[in-house]
């Protein structure tokens, strides 16, 4: 099973990473999932990176507190560590603990893709600030495993209750990006 997240862990960054000759410009543009650094040119700093903050705040905040809360675990956040820990953890059913685990990926999911849906946030500078960062949560976490530490790491925690912790980083990442490309007005709409 190891070997065939890694192969699909290669196959995906293959997929989504392409360099192309740029035909008036100079050079080679980085393309990721079809986002080049020169779309955000034009856009506003400050939402952008509240947008990331915000999308941060959601996986740590909404997602797993709440959902601890929400199960009836005491849970904290530790700024020296950035996470969050939950008290009654050990009590708590495999399936508890990957709920828990996978909160984050998929509370940021579901305020990206409404932050996307509704048509006056859909294309903003904070909309996209959110969907960006989602989609280098999940990259990241797919590709390192987490933070290192498996006492704490998303993905070691799903991998340990039964799921597969990089397919959910990397699914999550995957959905980002394609919102990403929505809120870049990539993707050619009626409106």
């Amino acid at each position: 099973m190891k070997k065939l997240i890694i192969l699909f862990s290669i196959l995906m960054v293959l997929a989504s990473v392409s360099l192309v000759r740029a035909g008036s410009l100079d050079g080679w543009d980085f393309y990721f999932f079809g986002i080049n650094a020169r779309d955000f040119e034009d856009r506003e700093v400050l939402p952008v990176v509240v947008g990331a903050v915000a999308s941060l705040a959601t996986h740590e905040v909404l997602g797993h507190m709440l959902t601890g809360e929400l199960m009836g675990m005491d849970t904290s956040f530790s700024w020296s560590d950035r996470v969050v820990y939950a008290d009654g953890w050990d009590e708590a059913s495999s399936d508890q603990r990957a709920m828990f685990a996978a909160s984050g990926f998929i509370s940021q999911l579901v305020v990206g893709t409404t932050l996307t849906l509704i048509p006056k946030t859909r294309h903003s500078d904070f909309t996209l600030g959110f969907n960006s960062f989602t989609m280098a949560t999940g990259f990241a976490y797919g590709i390192t495993g987490g933070l290192g530490d498996d006492d704490v790491s998303d993905v070691e925690n799903l991998n340990t209750n039964g799921y597969s912790g990089r397919m959910v980083a990397f699914i999550t990442g995957g959905y980002a990006g394609v919102l990403s490309y929505i809120n870049l007005n990539k993707y050619k709409e009626d409106e």
